[in-house]
C-alpha cells in the first residue's frame, strides 16, 4: 500500500511537472519592451529622444554636450576659479598639463563613446523601421 501510494504521488508529480512548461506561464512582463516595438515612426522618435536625453545627463562637468570644461575653461573664456589645489584634474586641464589619467577626461571619452554607441543602435533600428513602413 506504501509503495502504491509513493508510485501515484510520483506520476502525480511528474504529469505536473510535463504540463508546467505551457506557454500561460511566459507572460511579458508589464513595461518591458523590445527592439520589435521601436521599428515605426513613433518609436524611432522615442529613441532619438531618449539618445539625446542620455548625451546630456545631470553632471555640468561630464556632459558631452555642456562643453564648459573643455571648450571655455580650457579655450581661455572662463576660468576655474578656486585654489589650485581644489579639484586637481581641473586645473591640469586649466593649465594643459594632464596626463591620460586624469577623470575628466576618462569619463569625457567613456561619455563621448557611450553616445555613439547608442546613436549607432538608434540608427540600425531606424533602418529596420524604414524597411517595415515603405511600401
Amino acid at each position: 500500500m506504501k509503495k502504491l501510494f509513493i508510485y501515484s504521488a510520483m506520476a502525480a508529480v511528474m504529469s505536473l511537472g510535463a504540463t508546467s512548461c505551457s506557454d500561460f506561464l511566459e507572460v511579458k512582463p508589464i513595461g518591458s519592451v523590445t527592439e520589435k516595438d521601436f521599428t515605426n515612426p513613433a518609436g524611432v522618435d522615442q529613441l532619438v529622444t531618449g539618445m539625446y536625453a542620455k548625451l546630456h545627463d545631470n553632471s555640468y562637468f561630464e556632459a558631452t554636450l555642456s562643453n564648459y570644461v573643455y571648450g571655455d575653461v580650457m579655450g581661455g573664456s572662463a576660468n576655474k576659479g578656486s585654489t589650485f589645489q581644489d579639484q586637481p584634474d581641473f586645473t591640469s586641464l586649466e593649465t594643459y598639463t594632464f596626463t591620460t589619467d586624469n577623470d575628466y577626461l576618462k569619463v569625457k571619452w567613456r561619455k563621448c563613446y557611450n553616445g555613439v554607441f547608442v546613436a549607432n543602435n538608434v540608427i540600425k533600428i531606424a533602418d529596420g523601421a524604414k524597411e517595415l513602413c515603405l511600401p
